[in-house]
């Protein structure tokens, strides 16, 4: 036989009806028959030895009792469901039976479901969560919210410019009407975050180069005060690091394609001496793992890099105690590099921090008026400092196979910025909560204990074992509380605890 439901036609069968819903007979009942005067009643109910004359339950108490079990279940824990349908009898993948397909829809009473929904509030919250979530979508109440949370509410929704016909106030909850405000809603979310991210990338970096700055200030004090006779223009010079703008250059899309850089720590143009005892123009750049000599050529001749150095290959610089600008940077295993700069002492600071930084080992600056150094062809040569004052700027000549270098007399070597002590970390702790009333964190209403293991299925949870002690922050009546445990706070369902 068919019944005709609310979503289709379902047919049974009778058979195997009766016996998978009989009903228990009661002993008492059982006695009676037996002991009826009708001989063909007590026949079909012989005498039974029944020592038990407690009632079975019946078919329908045994639904009720099974019904009930499962609200209880229901109402302990906050439940999702799930429909799943079947595309096509053949499991087979990316084939949809149009038919089949229609047929589950409509006996799973989805039509019926979203018409309910549209027909009331696509979507309902708490205030509080509501504000924690969407908080940010307005001026007045990011970053904090400090008055009441039902007008934090109201007012997201007002600067959101969402009308008032599309949403209603509750006493303890909001309720937004269509699908398509609560979806307008996380894409604004979704931009404000974008925007949120890059504020706290760009103070992020700016307080990590305001403390390298602070260190490498100190570490120049440290490497050239009361060692090295300086000049006027070099004593407070300020550390710019990129004095090209080198991102603007035709070198830098060049160096990307085949040295791909993240961060430009110095660029700037820089003397290097050959072999031939004679002065280049090169561009220096420094980045966070490597040292570039490269060069621009004029017209639409390609830049050229004409070398990469691995700065953790360095094996130290060398300087003279003289008022010159001369470095010699000394790599391990390769030949070395003559340059003049008036920047050395930035050029220097930053490759003893980037070494330090790469290899937390200390790069060795040495202060001397005769440097040795390797050429490209492996020889050994060396240049020597001394005193001319008759020189105004620092002059180099060859001396036989070496090099020598004639230098004015300078400013004092206890000139420019004194050597203090190393800066000290300013260490700032905020306790940052997910309250929209403020950083107070609030305080534990009871105390539970966990009888069962829970395992958070998202940021927002909250995970324990099985005796862990838990401080319940809050409760809520869809089964699921805010609690601390083991320095962390979030959700968890109040099944899983027992207030102690």
């Amino acid at each position: 036989f068919t019944i005709k439901h609310y979503a289709g036609k379902v047919t049974y069968t009778t058979e195997g009806m009766l016996d998978k819903n009989k009903d228990s007979l009661f002993s008492t009942l059982s006695t009676l028959l037996e002991d009826s005067r009708n001989k063909f009643i007590s026949k079909m109910f012989p005498k039974d030895n029944v020592t038990d004359i407690k009632r079975p339950p019946s078919a329908i108490a045994q639904f009720r009792s099974q019904v009930s079990a499962l609200v209880d279940t229901l109402m302990s824990c906050n439940p999702h469901y799930i429909r799943c349908i079947r595309p096509n009898g053949v499991k087979q993948a990316n084939n949809f039976e149009e038919s089949l397909s229609r047929n589950q829809v409509k006996y799973l009473g989805l039509l019926e479901n979203v018409k309910v929904r549209r027909a009331g509030f696509a979507y309902r919250q708490l205030y509080a969560r509501f504000l924690h979530r969407f908080k940010m979508l307005s001026p007045q109440t990011w970053p904090r919210w400090r008055g009441d949370e039902k007008e934090g509410a109201r007012t997201i929704m007002k600067d959101c410019n969402i009308g008032n016909d599309l949403f209603e106030l509750g006493v303890t909850k909001i309720f937004i009407k269509k699908p398509h405000t609560l979806f307008a809603l996380e894409e604004l979310r979704t931009r404000r975050l974008d925007d949120i991210v890059r504020v706290i990338q760009r103070k992020w970096k700016q307080c990590r180069g305001k403390a390298f700055y602070q260190r490498c200030l100190y570490t120049s004090a440290a490497l050239f005060y009361g060692k090295k006779e300086r000049r006027a223009e070099s004593c407070f010079r300020p550390f710019r690091g990129d004095y090209l703008n080198i991102k603007m250059t035709k070198l830098w899309p060049a160096m990307q394609k085949k040295f791909p850089i993240q961060r430009v720590v110095f660029a700037d143009n820089v003397k290097k001496v050959n072999a031939k005892y004679s002065s280049q123009t090169r561009i220096l750049l420094i980045t966070e793992d490597s040292l570039f000599n490269a060069e621009i050529r004029p017209g639409p001749i390609p830049p050229v890099v004409h070398r990469r150095i691995l700065i953790r290959n360095l094996k130290g610089i060398s300087l003279s105690s003289m008022a010159d600008n001369f470095f010699v940077i000394q790599v391990g295993g390769e030949y070395d590099y003559i340059l003049e700069s008036p920047k050395k002492n930035e050029i220097v600071t930053l490759l003893v921090e980037m070494f330090k930084d790469l290899t937390n080992k200390t790069l060795g600056v040495s202060i001397s008026d005769r440097i040795s150094y390797s050429t490209k062809a492996g020889k050994p040569r060396s240049i020597t400092f001394v005193k001319d004052e008759m020189a105004k700027e620092a002059k180099f000549k060859k001396d036989g196979d070496n090099m020598k270098v004639m230098v004015a007399t300078g400013l004092p070597k206890d000139s420019g910025r004194k050597k203090t002590e190393p800066p000290k970390p300013v260490v700032k702790i905020q306790t940052i909560t997910k309250s929209g009333k403020g950083n107070k964190a609030p305080e534990a209403k009871y105390k539970a204990r966990a009888v069962a293991d829970y395992t958070a299925k998202n940021a927002r949870e909250l995970s324990f074992r099985a005796g862990d002690e838990i401080n319940v922050l809050s409760k809520d009546s869809s089964g699921m509380w805010q609690g601390e445990c083991n320095g962390k706070r979030g959700m968890f369902p109040a099944k899983n605890v027992a207030l102690v």
